[in-house]
């Protein structure tokens, strides 16, 4: 396999040759499956010995041929595949101390035409995008910090170096280092003193532009054309002669030669269909002149941003006079280029995820509000929304991490196969997870935000998420033009693929558990249709909760009541904190605002929603006694799966909050509602039906409900202290009903015992109650009546 992924070189001369297909590697991967785990573990450790003894023999002059960072990239994949990421750490420490020191030095005794310091900076470029991806295994790995620095020292001389050629790979690896370091330090697993590097030797990596671009009005079409001819063509130029860069390089001086570098490699990438590993030789070329010239990331974002406003005039009128945004099939390609391009550091992701926001999304959100009137020149101006998709499918594959984060229809994307030698992933996007855990905090939240309002707005056009088109028979089509049903139905893919990755919902979690939930409240927009609701669920529930979130958005849209009863129903302790933060969430957009004329009316909704609250609660354990549930088995050995939802109502139940600014006339306390709801279920009456006495026994014996009513047993609210009172009395009052008898009689009926031993189970469990001044008397009375006739007697068994 290293042989088949290699550069060769034969005198100065160096060409790189891959010999190896997508299917043969795929069939590999196939065949290795088929061994056990620790079979595949040693496979992997014979190709990672394989690939350090191939770059051995070019160490030692005795061969002509050095693995490409392809073949780096295969071998961390299969440490990945066989789930042995520490195995990959202690690899990666291998080539850093042993091999990569010396490749460039091999290399330049070679006399070769190929950029200095390229090879060793694709390599690094590999190892940073898997360090990034396990970053959370990697701060725990016990020579983490002697990995960083090795890292910082295979980049050292292109970070000091002010005449040393650079490269996208060194200025991606270089940031991905930087932030590598800050996160050993900031876990307190090093001090700053004791890692090499500094933040000055740093600083120009993180120079990506302020502000997209407008383009210029002069275009030379020709600029650098002849080697993005070579770029496009089958035998895709990859090893670049680094005199002829070095000749061309000054001419980057001229902000025009920039601009029209932009509009090229723009218009070159549009003709590569779904190749995705000619647009990522593409977007590396590009990048290394990049690297060269910070000041091009402008031009990078503001032809991106062109592309996503196409008939908003945001400039680069010569991008847009060669590009036909309106046709699907070359979305791809334009998207995946900018992808890889930011994979690169050629421009700020945050930063252009801003300038989408602000121009494209806040367009279509515009235009989709005018449509609203019928007499409106907006209504049936669908010109934009080409555009759009091409931000929206730029957004999710950078968020993502990939290429293909969901599929596309055919209809839309065309019938060109997608081309990639690895099939299971790319370290040119995944390096973009240093971005994602250390960039994105101040958008992640603001672009979600932004994209629910967008599918909120969108909703009404289309019904069927699921819309389904004819793809034309016969001949292929050269294009595939837009229809006004895609834009909703990739918005709604694009919100779910997003907040489903894992650095999305350590954002979410982190807005969800602010104080009185803040964030929720400073977008006015959220609270119609419960779309800060949504959102909360889609952030804060995992993947494999899919079901669950369509189920949960049925309810949504039919009343509150099927909703709670849902949240109830499916609360396991997996998705605790998110049902404790959706009820949170909706507690608190239902409490009234006191400076609001319409307080009154908003303390009656949120009075009402607590009563809806208690009364799933309550339904919950009705239904389980009709359906003869047993929720807790004796004897059963303790597992994750024993804490069903009957067990974790009571911590929901003592963590549910009051509805704030609620007027003194009402008892709005989740603890006093539910106490009010035991009363019923406990209440048997003078005359009880034989169901009603057997759900009350079944209540009060089960250890679940006795749980719960302790719960709300601590509640300190005036409200909980009357609600706690009053059922006190109930249970009293019974027992004083079934203690009246005279004393040469017994209570013969099986039923009546268990009832009156139950009930006293339950005084046992909320005893302090029973010691208060202005009941202790009855109660001592009481139970010396039990007592005294016998109910009650050390010797009798139920």
């Amino acid at each position: 396999m290293r042989d088949k992924m290699s550069y060769r070189w034969k005198g100065n001369d160096v060409a790189f040759s891959r010999r190896v297909t997508p299917e043969v590697l795929k069939e590999l991967l196939q065949r290795m499956r088929l061994h056990t785990l620790f079979d595949r573990q040693q496979i992997a450790n014979w190709v990672a010995d394989g690939f350090s003894n191939s770059i051995g023999l070019f160490l030692e002059n005795k061969r002509s041929q050095l693995p490409t960072f392809e073949a780096l990239d295969f071998v961390c994949t299969l440490y990945e595949q066989t789930n042995n990421i520490h195995g990959f750490f202690e690899f990666a420490e291998l080539i850093l101390s042993k091999r990569l020191p010396h490749i460039e030095t091999a290399i330049r005794h070679c006399n070769s035409i190929i950029i200095p310091g390229l090879v060793s900076a694709q390599y690094t470029y590999v190892f940073c995008s898997y360090l990034v991806k396990h970053l959370q295994y990697f701060v725990h790995y016990e020579r983490a910090p002697k990995v960083v620095d090795l890292l910082y020292l295979a980049l050292e001389q292109s970070l000091k170096a002010v005449d040393y050629p650079r490269n996208g790979f060194g200025r991606a690896a270089a940031a991905a280092v930087y932030h590598l370091r800050d996160q050993l330090i900031e876990s307190e697993v090093v001090e700053s003193t004791d890692m090499l590097g500094g933040d000055k030797e740093f600083a120009h990596i993180f120079d990506q532009g302020t502000v997209a671009s407008e383009g210029s009005s002069k275009y030379n079409r020709h600029f650098m054309m002849d080697n993005f001819q070579l770029l496009i063509a089958p035998a895709s130029l990859r090893i670049y002669d680094y005199h002829d860069f070095k000749k061309r390089l000054p001419s980057f001086a001229d902000p025009i030669n920039r601009y029209s570098f932009v509009v090229n490699a723009f218009v070159a990438a549009s003709k590569l269909q779904r190749d995705f590993d000619r647009l990522n030789d593409l977007a590396s070329f590009c990048s290394h002149w990049t690297a060269h010239h910070p000041e091009m990331a402008n031009d990078w974002m503001g032809a991106m941003k062109a592309l996503c406003n196409a008939k908003s005039n945001y400039g680069f009128k010569h991008l847009l006079e060669q590009v036909e945004v309106s046709d699907c099939s070359i979305h791809y390609s334009l998207s995946t280029f900018a992808s890889l391009l930011a994979s690169k550091y050629a421009f700020s992701v945050p930063q252009m995820i801003c300038e989408i926001s602000n121009s494209t999304f806040a367009n279509v959100l515009k235009k989709e509000t005018a449509k609203a009137s019928s007499r409106n020149s907006y209504k049936n101006d669908y010109e934009s929304e080409p555009s759009a998709c091409i931000a929206l499918l730029f957004l999710t594959q950078v968020c993502c991490a990939s290429d293909d984060p969901f599929i596309l229809s055919d209809h839309f994307r065309g019938r060109a196969p997608t081309k990639k030698l690895l099939e299971w992933g790319s370290t040119d996007l995944n390096i973009l997870a240093i971005v994602h855990w250390c960039e994105m905090n101040d958008v992640v939240w603001k672009m979600i935000v932004r994209l629910g309002i967008m599918n909120d707005t969108l909703q009404s056009r289309v019904r069927d998420h699921n819309l389904q088109l004819e793809v034309p028979e016969g001949e292929e089509p050269s294009r595939r033009d837009y229809k006004k049903e895609y834009l909703p139905v990739i918005l709604r893919q694009v919100l779910i693929s997003i907040t489903e990755q894992d650095w999305v919902k350590d954002r979410m979690w982190k807005v969800s558990a602010q104080d009185d939930m803040a964030a929720y409240g400073e977008e006015q927009r959220l609270k119609q249709n419960c779309l800060g609701q949504q959102l909360l669920r889609l952030g804060t529930r995992r993947r494999c909760e899919r079901e669950t979130l369509a189920q949960l958005a049925v309810c949504n849209g039919n009343s509150k009541r099927a909703l709670i009863d849902k949240l109830f129903s499916a609360l396991n302790i997996w998705n605790f904190r998110a049902t404790l933060f959706d009820l949170r969430l909706m507690i608190k957009e239902m409490s009234p605002d006191g400076s609001s004329k319409h307080a009154q009316q908003g303390a009656i909704a949120a009075d009402a929603l607590m009563g809806e609250i208690a009364k799933c609660a309550r339904e919950l354990y009705v239904q389980a006694f009709r359906q003869n549930k047993i929720i807790m088995k004796k004897d059963e050995r303790f597992s994750f799966s024993s804490l069903t939802n009957y067990l974790l109502l009571p911590t929901l139940i003592d963590d549910c909050p009051t509805p704030a600014n609620m007027p003194s006339s009402f008892s709005a306390s989740f603890k006093s509602k539910f106490l009010a709801e035991c009363c019923t279920m406990l209440d048997v009456g003078p005359e009880p039906s034989e169901d009603k006495i057997k759900m009350s026994a079944w209540l009060i014996q089960d250890r679940s409900f006795l749980n719960v009513i302790m719960a709300c047993m601590k509640g300190t609210d005036r409200e909980d202290q009357a609600a706690k009172e009053n059922l006190m009395s109930q249970i009293l009052k019974q027992i004083q009903d079934l203690a009246k008898i005279k004393e040469d009689d017994v209570l013969t009926s099986q039923e009546e015992r268990i009832d009156i031993f139950l009930r006293l189970q339950l005084v046992g469990y909320v005893f302090k109650q029973v010691l208060k001044k202005d009941t202790a008397e009855a109660w001592a009375l009481v139970l010396f009546q039990l007592m005294l006739r016998g109910v009650i007697t050390p010797t009798r068994n139920l």
